[in-house]
């Protein structure tokens, strides 16, 4: 998935990554998880690449 950019005049881009814990495994509805370590996955997106990253969490044994 590639971020979409809208620069804007007189303001420098920061370089910056941002991560939320998702609920929901389906990819056209991703809900955040309220607790971080019950996640399935992480999103990691990274504005300065524009990309996003999923990682699964590999130890969710919290979850319900």
């Amino acid at each position: 998935m590639k971020l979409k950019q809208f620069p804007v005049k007189g303001i420098e881009e920061i370089p910056t990554k941002v991560c939320m814990s998702i609920g929901n495994d389906n990819d056209i509805e991703r809900i955040l998880e309220q607790h971080l370590v019950k996640a399935p996955t992480y999103t990691i997106m990274d504005t300065s690449k524009g990309k996003v990253h999923v990682i699964a969490n590999e130890n969710n044994h919290m979850r319900a």
